[in-house]
């Protein structure tokens, strides 16, 4: 199967149907008839679909493509199939389905002659609909034309030219998008974009049809609780009591809708009779009816583990509908995690003590014996100074998150052993040199837009010492909170925005 710039599809709508599948392809959206024959799925062949229901040409034109591919002049050709095939050696002198004439004889070219004709040169096999797959309504028991599904007529065992198995795609009728993804997946596996595809045993698209309708149905939680819909209508319950037989059925329609998502059978409030398994009709008649198997197993849930799933799940709801009791409002500015600083200790009111410095109204906070807050209010803006216990490495790995994503971020160093100081070097580089076990800072600054970051020592017990500068009362306050709280406390925080709401006050009122 090599890549080929054109596939052709041959539609044949002459077995035994109501043309269901052709219709219900229209309304495919994912993808959608239009983006498979125009080719605008990349990687994907162009497609050529001969369907008589979408065909220009009639007659004898449009049954050229037919002849040319008996001939060998389509290669490589797929072959669709809608409707059962019937049996032609219980027809007597007619027919019952046929399509266009013989161009010899004159006489009407069977669908099971074009099977038998044309079925042996296509690269794919492809059978839509349930009739076409398993044979359907008019395959039911006792029906006159002893119709049969494409496997059973050409065998199950049966492998095309490019050793691909009878692909089938059920459905009564077929979903839309199940039909359209099918063909594309086929087009691209022959163009060698895609692996041979993965079928079932009832050579249906694994991917498709490998979840039954109760484990994709909205309603499935209400059979577990054993809690069942008693009539047909809006009840949003369970269905299996008025007959659905959607847990022992695989489709996808409950998942993926019927268009764009929407409908679907048992969306909508309809049973599913089990239209996509190959013992459709007759082994799910009659379709409004429970089996006795289903009766047991109905009484089972709704009298022994159904109230007992109820009731656990009603009180997980009840528990999960509560809010932990640390994120209500208290004392703590954590959510649940244990701080390292004790909060019950300070006084439910600080009072700062106010002084001026250069005739600059100033406020000192104590907040314990290693913590304390500073703020300098100056007409140009204020500035903010609390003390900490990091060492100028552990300050900036701790603002590494925040300001390593600023390029313009300058750093500043000035060392102690030799006084040498080293101004306008990025951040990155004022970082790496502090990482040097060999050098002890006294001074390290980081300027960020608006905000002059300093570390310093000289605080009583050799702790550094956070200044952070603020030349400007509009400032980023969401940049200033991430960085503080990239490496204070929560109480300092708490302190420090009080005074910046505080200083901002006073601006306005000045």
């Amino acid at each position: 199967m090599g890549a080929s710039p054109l596939v052709h599809a041959l539609w044949m709508s002459a077995g035994l149907s109501c043309d269901g599948d052709s219709v219900s392809m229209t309304s495919a959206t994912s993808p959608s008839l239009e983006d498979l024959t125009r080719g605008i799925i990349p990687g994907m062949p162009s497609l050529v679909l001969h369907h008589p229901l979408l065909a220009y040409d009639n007659g004898s034109e449009f049954l050229q493509a037919w002849y040319d591919a008996e001939a060998g002049k389509l290669d490589p050709f797929v072959l669709v199939l809608e409707g059962s095939v019937p049996n032609e050696q219980i027809s007597g002198n007619g027919c019952w389905a046929a399509l266009g004439a013989d161009t010899v004889t004159g006489e009407p070219i069977t669908t099971v002659e074009w099977l038998e004709r044309l079925a042996p040169k296509a690269e794919v096999v492809v059978a839509v609909g349930t009739c076409a797959t398993y044979g359907g309504v008019p395959a039911m028991r006792n029906n006159p034309t002893g119709a049969m599904g494409l496997p059973d007529f050409l065998g199950w065992t049966f492998r095309s030219r490019a050793g691909v198995p009878i692909v089938c795609i059920p459905g009564c009728p077929a979903q839309p998008d199940n039909i359209t993804e099918t063909i594309l997946y086929l087009t691209m596996m022959l163009a060698g974009q895609a692996p041979m595809i993965d079928l079932d045993d009832a050579l249906r698209p694994r991917w498709l049809f490998d979840r039954t309708v109760h484990e994709g149905c909205n309603r499935a939680a209400f059979c577990e609780h054993g809690d069942y819909a008693g009539t047909y209508g809006d009840d949003p319950r369970c269905l299996v009591k008025l007959g659905c037989k959607g847990p022992v059925v695989k489709c996808n329609v409950p998942i993926r809708g019927w268009i764009r998502g929407i409908g679907g059978c048992p969306n909508v409030g309809g049973i599913c009779i089990g239209c996509t398994s190959p013992g459709f009709p007759d082994r799910f008649m009659p379709f409004m009816q429970m089996s006795n198997k289903v009766r047991a197993s109905t009484a089972m849930a709704r009298f022994t583990y159904g109230p007992i799933l109820r009731l656990l799940r009603n009180e997980s709801m009840k528990l999960g509908s509560k809010e932990p009791p640390w994120r209500r409002p208290s004392d703590h500015l954590t959510s649940g995690y244990q701080p390292r600083w004790n909060l019950d200790d300070r006084p439910e009111k600080l009072v700062p003590k106010t002084y001026t410095v250069d005739g600059r109204e100033a406020r000192f906070y104590e907040l314990s014996s290693t913590e304390c807050v500073r703020a300098e209010i100056a007409e140009g803006g204020y500035s903010l100074s609390w003390s900490t216990s990091l060492s100028a490495s552990e300050w900036l790995e701790s603002l590494h998150e925040r300001v390593g994503n600023a390029p313009e971020a300058l750093g500043l160093v000035i060392l102690r052993e030799n006084l040498d100081s080293r101004g306008d070097l990025t951040w990155r580089e004022t970082r790496m040199l502090i990482q040097d076990p060999g050098l002890t800072p006294v001074l390290v600054r980081v300027d960020l837009g608006s905000t002059g970051l300093v570390w310093k020592t000289g605080l009583s017990g050799g702790e550094g010492l956070w200044q952070v500068g603020v030349t400007a009362p509009w400032f980023d306050y969401d940049l200033f909170k991430e960085l503080m709280v990239a490496s204070a406390s929560p109480l300092v925080l708490q302190r420090v925005m009080e005074v910046l709401e505080d200083a901002r006050s006073v601006r306005r009122a000045q």
